[in-house]
């Protein structure tokens, strides 16, 4: 295209070249002829005007043929746009399928990408479901330890049942032995005057290497205790007038096992009672 636009920026269209002529023809035989008619000559000079018009004219129109057939000539035909047309629409279809293409490995790579990602989290999931388990696992474990720890200390150590006094107050959980017994009211009448006098009772279960338990009865008003270790299971206890508006009796058991359940390696189960003193 570059190359045409140049081709013609040089050339002169024919009809204009031939407008010149003429014009420049005409121009210089009306001045001829004036000079001619002035001398007489004008007759035969429009004769030799007259041939060489039709000499000039005779190439012009040659070259007017010519270029119009080049023209013509370099006009494509109708096979060679419809090659054109169907090279322009394959190289259209190639872009398609290339743009569809690179369309298609998107996608999968996408696809790629999100299975990936579900695979990862699906994978910590389990994981944390693991850990879970496995923290479920460990408790039950420990539980089953410390159960099973109680069990043991169970069978080497005896245990408190019940507690009951002459005024028919009674308690079945120690210290070790977290029950309850819906017979047996905490403490309905727990009120004592001073110099009153109460019986007490305690029960207790033996371990299984064991058949021997020992009692031991101690109040907070006193320093020594009412009852020191023995077989027996009862006491008796005469309120003393004291300076305060209750005080406590507690109750220690004991097996003939050289170890304690306690830290102070002193008893193996106890039970406290708290009375109110009415002066």
């Amino acid at each position: 295209m570059n190359q045409k636009i140049k081709t013609q920026k040089g050339f002169i269209q024919i009809s204009l070249l031939v407008e010149i002529i003429i014009a420049v023809v005409i121009t210089s035989a009306v001045g001829t002829g004036v000079v001619l008619h002035r001398q007489g000559k004008l007759d035969s000079f429009l004769a030799n005007i007259s041939q060489t018009f039709t000499k000039t004219e005779e190439p012009i129109t040659a070259q007017i043929k010519e270029v119009g057939q080049e023209k013509v000539s370099k006009q494509p035909s109708i096979e060679e746009l419809l090659m054109d047309s169907q090279l322009e629409q394959e190289r259209e279809v190639e872009k398609i399928n290339q743009e569809a293409e690179k369309a298609k490995r998107l996608l999968e790579e996408q696809k790629r990408h999100q299975a990936t990602q579900r695979l990862a989290e699906e994978r910590q999931r389990q994981q944390e479901l693991e850990r879970q388990r496995q923290l479920e696992i460990q408790l039950l474990a420990d539980e089953f330890e410390i159960a099973k720890s109680k069990v043991e200390q169970n069978e080497l150590f005896p245990l408190i049942t019940g507690y009951i006094d002459s005024k028919g107050n009674c308690r079945c959980s120690s210290g070790y032995n977290k029950v309850s017994c819906s017979g047996c009211p905490y403490f309905a009448e727990s009120k004592l005057r001073v110099g009153e006098t109460i019986r007490m009772e305690v029960s207790a279960i033996s371990s299984k290497n064991s058949s021997v338990i020992e009692y031991k009865f101690v109040s907070n008003v006193k320093q020594k205790p009412i009852k020191n270790w023995s077989n027996e299971n009862f006491a008796e206890y005469t309120v003393p007038n004291i300076p305060y508006s209750s005080f406590g009796i507690t109750v220690l058991v004991r097996n003939d096992y050289p170890q304690r359940r306690s830290v102070n390696n002193i008893y193996d189960d106890y039970i406290q009672i708290m009375y109110e003193v009415i002066p």
